[in-house]
């Protein structure tokens, strides 16, 4: 099979978080298959006509790859803008074509978006979610036959997310065993809750010994530093990491927050329960699909830093549920390993090709 794939978001020495579900699914695709070839952009940011730049290229390199080499199908991640190009596919060539929706791709507001994602998704062979939450959204919003959307999460990388020594780690970042520590990952957006987890900070309990660690970069990094200045004592900006210190950070953590305004999957929680780190999140987009509430974690509204404050206090004082919840999670992981998933979207690639 003959796979040649298509993403506006692909890590690089730079941006090493960049888009980096997409390798990790591409690296596992790769034991199934040697025929990939990819199109890809590695650039995080820029100016207006910047990003203009990257996409011209992204499609000019796409389209002559697509009309040049023998490929059985083109699997393209993140339906706008880089879905645009199965109009030319379809206007031009046989070749099939599969979309991966991750999110905030499917959620346009303007009537114009709307109107030509749904022609995209029409054009489309074979449409694949991050969640059930998503397939939901697309066939109600865009009025897509059921029939023509599967569900693929990212899944759980488990040879880099496993539970490893906490001592031995707090050891190599200098943190005290005695230490109860509270844990952001992610990109410093509003989107993402971070204001919700400076305000945690704020007002979680002084009777526990607590340090909040935030692991990421984005537009809001100076203004948390601001924000978070007269509590430095407790808080620690580490920025953007690889990913395998990713997995320290959930493995030197006692409780994982994800304060997420929406999300189209929440691979964080997955990782985090992975690595036997229970979770705090919020319940928004496909979230609920990993942490079931009062099971393997606890779900809160958006923006409710008291709430999430109240489920921490109550875990770190009863060691009994967190063993239950950790226990409880090893099954929603299994399900949700990487090479679980991938090996259900290979199988998409197969039917899509046979046109089954």
């Amino acid at each position: 099979m003959r796979i040649l794939i298509i993403s506006n978001m692909y890590p690089s020495m730079n941006s090493p978080q960049f888009g980096i579900f997409v390798k990790e699914q591409v690296d596992q695709l790769k034991k199934l298959t040697t025929s990939i070839k990819l199109s890809v952009n590695t650039k995080q940011g820029g100016s207006k006509i910047e990003k203009i730049l990257k996409y011209v290229l992204l499609y000019l390199k796409s389209l002559r790859l697509i009309f040049t080499e023998d490929i059985d199908i083109v699997h393209i991640h993140y339906a706008f803008p880089t879905g645009l190009l199965v109009f030319p596919i379809k206007w031009f060539t046989r070749k099939k074509v599969v979309i991966t929706v991750h999110g905030s791709d499917a959620h346009i507001k303007s009537s114009v978006g709307h109107w030509i994602l749904k022609r995209i998704f029409n054009n489309t062979d074979r449409i694949v979610t991050v969640s059930y939450y998503l397939k939901d959204s697309i066939v109600s919003d865009y009025e897509v036959n059921v029939k023509k959307v599967n569900t693929v999460n990212c899944g759980v990388n488990r040879e880099l997310f496993y539970p490893r020594d906490n001592k031995e780690l707090r050891q190599k970042y200098d943190i005290q065993m005695n230490k109860k520590v509270i844990l952001f990952v992610g990109n410093l957006l509003v989107k993402k809750g971070i204001y919700t987890f400076v305000e945690l900070m704020k007002i979680f309990p002084d009777k526990h010994d607590t340090m909040f660690i935030i692991v990421g970069n984005g537009p809001e990094r100076e203004k948390i530093h601001k924000l978070t200045e007269g509590l430095a004592s407790r808080v620690r900006i580490i920025g953007s990491v690889p990913k395998r210190d990713v997995s320290d950070w959930f493995n030197i953590a006692d409780v994982f927050v994800l304060p997420s305004y929406n999300e189209g999957f929440g691979l964080v929680a997955l990782e985090s329960i992975s690595c036997e780190t229970p979770v705090i999140a919020t319940r928004v987009g496909g979230i609920p699909e990993i942490i079931q509430d009062g099971v393997n974690g606890y779900l809160v509204n958006v923006n409710n830093a008291n709430a999430i404050s109240e489920k921490i206090d109550y875990l770190f004082t009863n060691n009994d549920i967190l063993q239950r919840m950790i226990k409880a999670s090893h099954k929603t992981v299994e399900e949700n390993s990487i090479d679980l998933q991938v090996k259900k979207l290979f199988e998409i690639y197969k039917s899509v090709i046979n046109n089954i």
